[in-house]
């Protein structure tokens, strides 16, 4: 991941988390609601519920680690210039 201080490291952790269980809670609702373009809004937990919160997971820390990736080698390649 990243390097640097300590305190810099345990926020990127931070961050990742968060976007991850966010992008979780987003896909769980996405799953899980019913109805919406009927007018008859409900939320039914099912195993999609939980599907949808791991594809969400993943999908929110995925972006981080290409969003660091990608800072990594952007700053190896001008370290070779």
């Amino acid at each position: 991941m990243a390097e640097g201080p300590q305190h810099e490291k345990t926020l990127i952790k931070v961050i990742v988390f968060s976007t991850a269980i966010s992008f979780g809670a987003l896909g769980t609702v996405i799953a899980s609601m019913k109805g919406f373009f009927h007018g008859e809004v409900s939320f039914h937990f099912s195993i999609g519920s939980i599907a949808g919160f791991l594809l969400g997971f993943v999908a929110g820390w995925l972006f981080w680690k290409l969003v660091f990736w990608k800072r990594a080698k952007n700053q190896a390649a001008r370290l070779e210039d």
